[in-house]
């Protein structure tokens, strides 16, 4: 083996820089290898006078600005920040504090907080809701004057009336309770309830 190896000794400890390079015959066959020993390796390009360099090796840990990676195996991926940003641990977490996703998206189960749905949404399952709010029923008034010739203490205005569509309904339905009187007449309130198959 070729080697340069620079030490100096100095407050007790020995710091070492060195390059080796050689070609053994190992167990498994030849075998070339360049060893690099130093606190602190880094290269450089210094074309156009560049001192900024492409990587750093400081401790146990590699630097680099820039790099470009055709196929990449990691155990866990996290992001710069405290805490950080994104992460991918092995069992195969994702944690991401801001995600913007476009395509589709299949879980089998989650929670999500303060979501809206602009378009359009289809439940397949069983929906369970603590508040609604808004119409599940829509009213309007029907005209139901008095008689002319009922007494005056007879009521006289609008009846209201309701539509309401409802697909396999689990629960119950509360109506007003309508209480009229016609003269000479017969009437009948009637409610229809469509249960979708």
């Amino acid at each position: 083996m070729w080697a340069v190896k620079l030490q100096q000794m100095k407050d007790g400890r020995l710091y070492i820089a060195g390059i080796g390079a050689g070609i053994e015959n190992t167990p498994a066959g030849m075998q070339s290898q360049v060893l690099l020993a130093a606190d602190r390796i880094a290269m450089i390009n210094p074309a156009n006078g560049n001192t900024k360099p492409m990587f750093v090796g400081q401790g146990d840990q590699i630097f680099m600005n820039d790099v470009f990676l055709k196929r990449l195996t990691a155990p866990t991926i996290t992001s710069g920040g405290n805490p950080p940003a994104f992460s991918l641990t092995p069992g195969g977490r994702l944690t991401a504090k801001n995600a913007d996703i476009s395509g589709n998206v299949n879980a089998n189960s989650g929670t999500l907080n303060n979501v809206t749905i602009n378009k359009n949404c289809r439940v397949l399952g069983k929906l369970s809701a603590n508040q609604i709010e808004g119409d599940l029923v829509k009213t309007v008034g029907k005209p139901f004057p008095r008689d002319s010739r009922a007494p005056e203490r007879w009521p006289s205005g609008t009846l209201p009336s309701g539509f309401m569509t409802i697909s396999r309904l689990i629960g119950k339905l509360l109506f007003p309770r309508w209480r009229f009187a016609v003269l000479n007449m017969s009437g009948r309130i009637t409610i229809f309830i469509r249960h979708a198959a």
